[in-house]
This record gives structure tokens, C-alpha cells and sequence, in this order.
């Protein structure tokens, strides 16, 4: 159990390694806004279809073709 949560740990500590995705138009068109720096997370905007959010996917390198 250790192991695995050394590895989940490890997992959600990484940096950005893949590519972001709007969860709405599924464009790569996207910028980040940082309101209050540490004390909020960054809001993603798409500029394609105008989303705004604090949710965002990512894909991995590994699933991008």
C-alpha cells in the first residue's frame, strides 16, 4: 500500500507534461489567467469558444497522435 501511495503521490505532484484541452470545443487554444496568484488556482480560458474555468483537461504525451 506504501508503494502505491508513493506513486500517486509522485503522479499528482508532476509538472505539466502534456497538452491542455478545452472541455468544451476540445482546442489546445488555451491561456491561463491568474487572479491572486498562490491563493487561487489559474482560470483556463479557450480563445476559441470563449470557455472560462477552473477546469481544463490534459493530455498525456503518450496519448497524443
Amino acid at each position: 500500500m506504501l508503494t502505491n501511495l508513493k506513486e500517486t503521490l509522485k503522479h499528482l505532484s508532476r509538472k505539466h507534461k502534456g497538452k491542455y484541452v478545452c472541455p468544451i470545443c476540445g482546442s489546445s487554444s488555451i491561456k491561463t489567467e491568474h487572479s491572486f496568484g498562490w491563493l487561487y488556482p489559474a482560470r483556463y480560458i479557450c480563445t476559441k469558444c470563449g470557455y472560462r474555468g477552473y477546469l481544463i483537461l490534459e493530455i498525456d504525451k503518450e496519448q497524443q497522435t
